[in-house]
């Protein structure tokens, strides 16, 4: 009696075991460890290299922005979810006589903890239409490449595009606050340099400050601290506005003391 009670408990270890490892691989689409984050998500589009299926989806409608993008990579034909992923992503401009890319932050190799879906973001520089059609082109590393997803760019005003006096050319974007309000407001900007159509390194080694100012009420506001070099192409820091109204944020690159180019933001702030 004493061997089969070990028999059967060993057995259900080596189960355990196995159902545990197999987690690290990959787990069911249904399973409850996957929030409804999904389900607040807008879908762009559905594709396959023949190895994995992805799914991807954004926060919002994709914009002349700053966007988010996240990806359910799931094994080709099943509901299984891949766990980790080689997944890279290259957002592609068709202009007919040229194509471009833009900046981009590539996704984790691993889900995030909250989202469990793999995470990435893009900035479009100039919107779909006559000029010219985005799409997504991406590769999960497995040496197929994936079938590009096509991509709708609206026209925001959250981006600017522009050469310095250092004839470096920027791409400068306002990412947060999305909807400022009157008083404190943290602050992130992000600040990439078009190396050449296809590569747009972030930029850490220049000095950003701000001014707030109210034109309308020929005023600024005091308190704001310039955003500050984070990682990653981010700048941190704070805005501050003393009443509700159209403001303009006016921004100026400084590299080795000397002022290169300013760029003004419109703010409609609550």
């Amino acid at each position: 009696m004493f061997f089969k009670n070990f028999t059967i408990l060993f057995s259900i270890l080596i189960i355990s075991a196995l159902l545990l490892n197999g987690c690290d691989i990959t787990a069911s689409k249904s399973g409850d460890k996957y929030p409804d984050i999904i389900e607040t998500l807008v879908p762009i589009c559905s594709a396959s290299d023949g190895i994995v299926d992805i799914d991807v989806y954004s926060s919002g409608p994709i914009a002349t922005s700053y966007n988010r993008l996240y990806f359910d990579i799931l094994e080709n034909g099943t509901e299984n979810r891949v766990a980790e992923s080689g997944l890279t992503i290259t957002p592609v401009m068709d202009m007919g006589h040229h194509v471009h890319a833009a900046p981009v932050w590539q996704p984790n190799p691993d889900r995030d903890p909250d989202s469990q879906l793999f995470e990435a973001a893009i900035i479009p520089t100039m919107p779909s239409g006559d000029m010219g059609s985005w799409s997504l082109q991406w590769d999960a590393g497995n040496g197929n490449a994936g079938e590009p997803c096509q991509m709708e760019v609206m026209q925001a005003s959250d981006v600017k595009v522009f050469t310095a006096e250092n004839d470096e050319r920027y791409i400068l974007t306002w990412i947060h606050p999305d909807s400022p309000k009157t008083g404190i407001n943290d602050l992130t900007l992000s600040l990439h340099r078009r190396e050449s159509m296809m590569s747009f390194p972030e930029v850490q080694d220049l000095q950003l400050e701000i001014r707030p100012w109210m034109g309308s009420m020929d005023h600024g506001s005091e308190g704001s601290e310039n955003p500050e070099p984070s990682g990653d192409g981010y700048f941190e820091g704070r805005v501050v506005f003393n009443m509700s109204g159209d403001w303009q944020v006016y921004v100026t690159l400084i590299e080795d003391g000397e002022e290169i180019y300013e760029v003004e933001f419109e703010l409609q702030v609550e």
